[in-house]
This record gives C-alpha cells, sequence and structure tokens, in this order.
C-alpha cells in the first residue's frame, strides 16, 4: 500500500515526470537539481530546496506538459496523494503548493497581460490611422501644408486620448469601437483590425475571465482549493499559448519589448543613421539632402504625434521610410549587447556616423 509521502534517492539522469504522462504525482526538492525539458529542449533548473514540481498535473489530471529528471543525485519527497496528506502534520508542503501555484498563475498570467497591453496599444494605433487617413484626405483636397497636417495628426489623437479617459478600463476593446463608432469610422477601422487576427476580442474577455476566477480563490486556503486554482492557473496557461501561436504576435512583442528598452535618443540616432546610410549616395546633393532630412522629421514628428498617451514607437516610422527591416536589425543588435555579460561593447561602432545631417 502506497503511502502519501516518501523520500527517493534520484541518479544522474533518473526521470520523475515524464512529457505527456497522466499522474496525480507531485514533487519538493529536498537537495540536489533537477532539469526540465519540453520537446528536448531544456526549459530551466529545479536548485531550491523546497521547490515543487509537477503540482498542476497531479492537482488536475492534466497531462504532464513537461519531463523532469535530476541533473545530479539528488533527494526528493515524492507525495502521491495529496488528498490524504493530514494537514496538520505537513501544513508547509500545503503552503509551498499554494505558493508556488500562485507564482506560476502570475507569470502566466502578467504574460497574457502583456500581449493585452500590446492589443490595446495597437488597437489605438489603428484608430489613430483610420481617422488621421480620412481627415488627411480632406485636407489634401484643401492644399494643406505638411505642418498643417503634423497637428492634425496631434489634435486627432489627442481627442482620441480624451474620450479613452472617460472609461474605466483603457484596455476594453469595446471603448476604442465607440469611439470609432463617434467619428463615423467605425466599419474601416473594423477593416484594419481584421487584417490583424490576434486583435480578436474574445481572447481579451477570456482573459479577463480567468482573473475574476482567480481573484474569487486567491484568498482562500486550505488543501480543498488547490486543484480549483491549478485548474484555473492551466486555463490560463491554455490562453497565452493562444496568443503566442497567433501570426505576427510575438513579432509585434519583441519589437515593443526592445522599443521600451533603448532610450528614445538611441532609438532615434539608430533610425537616422539606417535611414542616411540608406540614401549614402544622395545626400552629397544639397537638395536632395534637405528632402531627405524634411521628410525623416515630418515622420519623426508624426510618428509621434500618432503616440499621444502610448509609447513612441519609431519602428512604425521606420515602416513610412521602408526601412523596417534593417532598424528592426539595429535595435536587436543594441539590445543584445546592453544584454550581454560585457560592459566593454562600443555600441556607438554599429551606429554610422551622421553629424552632417542636422538634428531632428
Amino acid at each position: 500500500m502506497n503511502v502519501p509521502a516518501e523520500t527517493l534517492l534520484l541518479k544522474p539522469g533518473q526521470i520523475i515526470i515524464r512529457e505527456g504522462d497522466i499522474s496525480r504525482e507531485l514533487f519538493v526538492l529536498l537537495s540536489g537539481e533537477l532539469t526540465v525539458t519540453c520537446g528536448g529542449k531544456m526549459l530551466g533548473r529545479v536548485t531550491s530546496v523546497g521547490e515543487v514540481v509537477g503540482e498542476l498535473g497531479a492537482l488536475t489530471g492534466h497531462a504532464r506538459t513537461a519531463s523532469v529528471s535530476a541533473k545530479a543525485p539528488s533527494e526528493v519527497l515524492l507525495v502521491r496523494q495529496l488528498n490524504n496528506l493530514n494537514i496538520e502534520r505537513m501544513p508547509s508542503i500545503i503552503e509551498k503548493i499554494n505558493s508556488a501555484i500562485t507564482r506560476r498563475f502570475y507569470i502566466v498570467f502578467n504574460k497574457t497581460q502583456m500581449y493585452k497591453t500590446i492589443t490595446s496599444t495597437l488597437r489605438r494605433s489603428l484608430l489613430q490611422q483610420t481617422l488621421r487617413e480620412e481627415t488627411e484626405a480632406k485636407r489634401k483636397l484643401d492644399n494643406s501644408s505638411d505642418s498643417d497636417l503634423s497637428i492634425i495628426r496631434h489634435q486627432i489623437r489627442q481627442r482620441i486620448d480624451e474620450r479613452i479617459a472617460l472609461y474605466p478600463d483603457l484596455d476594453d476593446p469595446k471603448v476604442i469601437e465607440k469611439i470609432a463608432q463617434e467619428y463615423d469610422a467605425l466599419d474601416k477601422y473594423r477593416e484594419k483590425v481584421a487584417e490583424k487576427p490576434w486583435l480578436d476580442d474574445s481572447l481579451i474577455i477570456r482573459l479577463s475571465n480567468v482573473e475574476s476566477k482567480w481573484k474569487l480563490l486567491e484568498g482562500q486556503e486550505g488543501i480543498k482549493y488547490l486543484s480549483p486554482k491549478a485548474e484555473v492557473v492551466i486555463e490560463a496557461h491554455q490562453l497565452l499559448m493562444e496568443y503566442e501561436r497567433m501570426p505576427g504576435i510575438r513579432k509585434e512583442m519583441d519589437l515593443l519589448r526592445m522599443e521600451g528598452i533603448v532610450p528614445f535618443k538611441a532609438k532615434l540616432e539608430t533610425l537616422k543613421s539606417v535611414y542616411f546610410s540608406k540614401h549614402l549616395e544622395e545626400i552629397d546633393e544639397e537638395r536632395r539632402r534637405i528632402s531627405l532630412e524634411r521628410k525623416f522629421k515630418l515622420t519623426i514628428d508624426g510618428v509621434k504625434a500618432d503616440s499621444g498617451n502610448d509609447l513612441v514607437m519609431l519602428y512604425q516610422a521606420a515602416r513610412e521610410l521602408g526601412i523596417e527591416d534593417e532598424y528592426e536589425e539595429q535595435i536587436k543588435n543594441l539590445v543584445a549587447m546592453s544584454e550581454s555579460g560585457t560592459h566593454f561593447v562600443d555600441i556607438s561602432s554599429s551606429v554610422v556616423e551622421h553629424d552632417k545631417f542636422t538634428e531632428s
């Protein structure tokens, strides 16, 4: 007859959880080191004494999403029958399991929330683009100057931000639709949204539902609440996977992450360097150089105006200038070098000098 919990001594390479299996066992690391893999790829290591692994599968009966094996001689506590544990005698295990579930929920939820923020930012950008295109088309018929159009872009975004501020949930996609409808631009806005499948409203609605379920359970203590909490974590993880499988969203997230990491001045210098490097043969002719500088400045001013209260994303300017791929590559290089272990990389070497050009 199996006891609810027992100690196991593991040899290097010994597998305790196998990807795809269904079992009700969980483990607590007592000493040594464990390796977590998925599809043959290493996901991470478990090194902290008292760390719990396998709790989601044990509590819900879902198939294991990863394999866990001993990297070195290790000792683990195997818990076979969680519901039979004497809580009064083993309260620390229940506490560790609850902490592990809570930690996993917030890691998954916060990442999914990032996707929600990205989609909200892009919805606002698409509404701005829709209203701007309609307004600029009318103004160009009236022969409005470029500076007038830049002011118009700023005014449009200001109106959007003022309207959004009236609602409690700034990330609610229905808010953007209401504003689009107020300006008789709902159909054209929806056409732009339809081009990006990961802007599907249902994902945000489901994310809100997951958050509501967790809030009802989070403050509850005791063994009977562990399984419901684990089910919510599984649901949040499945939602995250749906987000990440959407075409295009991971690239957008990576771009936004990099835009948020690199200071605006560095981004601007990089964009300017890439732009003028592409037109290197043209800048010796003064009239052409002035024209290029003017186009660059107007593009930056326009993107700033379009951004409103959101992060100024210069990759949008790179798209308008026809240098999206080159700009993305340089920004990736800046981020990679900044996140590396060396402090002796001269990042200025990756940027072409442009002192001869006027500052924007």
